[in-house]
């Protein structure tokens, strides 16, 4: 190599060698997201706060207003506010609808995460102004 190929070839290693190290980084970001994104307990955790919200909607909801209707509703409503709904079971959210959300039970018995289906529950509590969509619940995990 003469002095003329090196002044050449010095600047484009000096950009691959910046290529890479961009390339490298985005790679460890990007396996650093993925690994917490699908960690078993984010699983988890996205996965009973899906039945919940889909329990409460479509059937707790309806099942707790019945026939009832405009003040009725926030009456009925306001005694579960502070104290909440009775607790409700990871087996009852699986199993609420017939069993249409059975196979949601992959989720909660991974490899070395598996969830105790009678101990972990959550627990509704209606908000004003009382509408189907208006309320918190606390979730307890007994995973191991």
């Amino acid at each position: 190599m003469n002095f003329r190929t090196n002044k050449l070839i010095a600047p484009i290693a000096k950009r691959m060698a910046g290529v890479m190290i961009a390339v490298c980084t985005c790679l460890v970001i990007f396996n650093a997201i993925a690994v917490a994104y699908f960690h078993p307990q984010t699983v988890v955790n996205r996965e009973i706060a899906a039945l919940a919200e889909e329990y409460y909607e479509d059937y707790l909801y309806h099942n707790l207003v019945g026939g009832r209707t405009g003040d009725e509703i926030a009456k009925e409503l306001e005694k579960y506010h502070t104290a909440g709904v009775n607790t409700t079971y990871l087996r009852q959210l699986l199993l609420y609808d017939s069993g249409r959300r059975n196979g949601a039970s992959t989720y909660f018995d991974h490899d070395g995460y598996t969830c105790n289906r009678n101990e972990t529950y959550v627990k509704f509590y209606p908000d004003p102004p009382y509408g189907y969509k208006d309320y918190h619940f606390d979730v307890k995990l007994v995973c191991e």
